[in-house]
């Protein structure tokens, strides 16, 4: 398994077009901690 890349230090992808991506690609995003404020913000953002 490949060490993880510090923080900031992940190469971005070119962007791309809808129609250029293929069903079934996977990629390898960073995690995030879900706080009240975020699920807050969203909420906001939402009208929900």
């Amino acid at each position: 398994m490949k060490q993880p890349l510090p923080d900031g230090k992940r190469p971005l992808p070119a962007s791309r077009f809808f129609e250029d991506f293929k069903l079934g690609e996977q990629y390898i995003i960073p995690s995030r901690t879900q706080t009240s404020g975020l699920f807050a913000m969203f909420q906001s953002a939402s009208g929900d």
